[in-house]
């Protein structure tokens, strides 16, 4: 992806645990990478809790590095008082710096050198999509 882009991540979670997740559950950045907007998203749980064997998208809103390289972004679970539990999830992009216009010296007959791509995994029982 290219430099400083705004994209959002989003993770399909399962409570596949033995107890309801209690309001006021976070999604919080416990290494890697700093890129995103924050570093505690608040889940939307009612105040009942969140149900077991229950799905949940949970989004967090990122911003590329502006420096080009692969950057990785670790995140997990964390109760209200902030006590982490269930697996870890993480973002994985590679940061490519775009081609430069100038000076137009180029074959328009060659491929282009230069692909733009994202690469993002999900850690779990099961494989998570990116959306």
């Amino acid at each position: 992806m290219a430099p400083s882009t705004p994209f959002r991540k989003i993770w399909c979670m399962l409570n596949n645990g033995n107890i309801v997740w209690p309001y006021g559950t976070h999604l919080a950045w416990v290494g890697g990478d700093q890129f995103a907007r924050q570093s505690l998203v608040k889940l939307a749980i009612p105040e009942a809790g969140f149900p077991l064997n229950g799905e949940i998208d949970v989004c967090v809103d990122f911003v590329s590095p502006a420096k080009p390289g692969r950057y990785i972004s670790y995140w997990r679970l964390t109760s209200p008082d902030l006590q982490k539990f269930g697996q870890q999830v993480w973002v994985l992009i590679e940061v490519f710096t775009p081609p430069s216009l100038a000076p137009l010296l180029v074959s328009l007959d060659v491929p282009p050198l230069m692909t733009f791509r994202m690469l993002i995994s999900c850690a779990g029982g099961r494989a998570c999509s990116s959306r």
